[in-house]
């Protein structure tokens, strides 16, 4: 019996974190049904298999990502797992492995010795996905990311990310053509599904109850800015702990919105990128007819005029319920 191997690559902001948390409170009964969601790699609290990016972010940096994988044997530990283990089915999920670096691929590609490999990619247009990116980017600790959205999306190696041919290109590359599969992600999350379909990819039956869903929630535009400005003032802020400070707070009345600079010009750069992308991969992101709104220069800058008001006042708030509590845990 040859055994099923998955590689869910991402991208972020496609459903990943319910997808992998799903898949990781369910192994059990999924052993049931032969498909076994991996343990070597797997992080315990984020459900998704960072080992195995660890394995090329360890041969470009020359140590491991965090702690937990330091001397580590991720390869040995995977070949043994899925030898010794009598399910036919492997899967194997972390979005950073969508990061458009051909050493990633390569670095997996030992997992073709045991057994067929599939890998999947799940995308969404690159204007939604860049800003969904931007915001999770901010938010996350490891990132510290100071940048603003503009910056960020002239950031060429921010630009690489959103190619979604050439991500596919690179596992293609490796495990040839037919073995990669690009899925919509509007598609996907169609009827409010997006586990059950994507897991059904992986052979899990269509009458399998997974439990609920725990999504990764999107920070708004206001507080990725409130977070970029206090982490140059702080550069060891905690990002986690001001998040939730934050929470605590009614930081964007309707009228007092923040807004970014335009995304009109996204979908421009990507015109060849997406061309090709349907025609290799049978993926059309520009189907879909939403427009890019636009906010006029002179009314872009009153609103964020108003929001630079509600800022001060935002912080002032931080400072008095940190002096009444005596907690300012969101600063190192």
């Amino acid at each position: 019996m040859t055994k099923k191997i998955f590689i869910h690559i991402g991208t972020y902001k496609t459903g990943t974190s319910s997808i992998q948390y799903a898949m990781a409170k369910s192994r059990d009964k999924l052993k049931q049904q032969k498909i076994h969601y991996l343990d070597t790699g797997l992080h315990p609290m984020l459900n998704k298999h960072l080992g195995f990016y660890n394995l090329s972010f360890l041969s470009q940096h020359g140590k491991s990502l965090s702690p937990m994988w330091r001397g580590v044997d991720i390869e040995g530990l995977a070949r043994q797992e899925i030898t010794e283990s009598k399910c036919s089915t492997f899967i194997i999920s972390e979005e950073e492995l969508s990061v458009p670096d051909p050493i990633i691929p390569q670095k997996l590609s030992f997992l073709k010795e045991l057994g067929q490999v599939h890998v999947v990619l799940c995308v969404r247009r690159q204007d939604k996905f860049l800003e969904s990116l931007y915001l999770q980017f901010m938010k996350e600790p490891g990132r510290r990311l100071r940048k603003t959205f503009g910056e960020f999306l002239n950031d060429p190696e921010i630009v690489k990310r959103a190619e979604f041919d050439r991500i596919a290109d690179l596992w293609s590359d490796i495990y040839g053509r037919d073995n990669v599969t690009v899925l919509d992600f509007e598609v996907v999350k169609a009827d409010d599904k997006l586990v059950k379909n994507f897991s059904q990819l992986f052979g899990v039956e269509e009458t399998f109850e997974f439990p609920d869903v725990r999504r990764n929630t999107t920070i708004s535009h206001e507080m990725a800015e409130i977070i970029r400005r206090f982490s140059i003032l702080y550069p060891k802020m905690r990002r986690a702990n001001l998040t939730r400070a934050l929470n605590q707070l009614d930081i964007a009345p309707a009228k007092e919105k923040y807004v970014p600079e335009p995304m009109v010009g996204i979908l421009p750069r990507y015109q060849k990128s997406n061309a090709r992308l349907k025609e290799r991969y049978g993926v059309d992101l520009l189907r879909y007819a939403s427009v890019v709104e636009a906010t006029p220069h002179a009314e872009r800058l009153a609103r964020n005029y108003r929001f630079e008001k509600r800022m001060n006042r935002i912080f002032m708030q931080m400072v008095k319920k940190a002096h009444k509590e005596q907690s300012w845990d969101f600063i190192e």
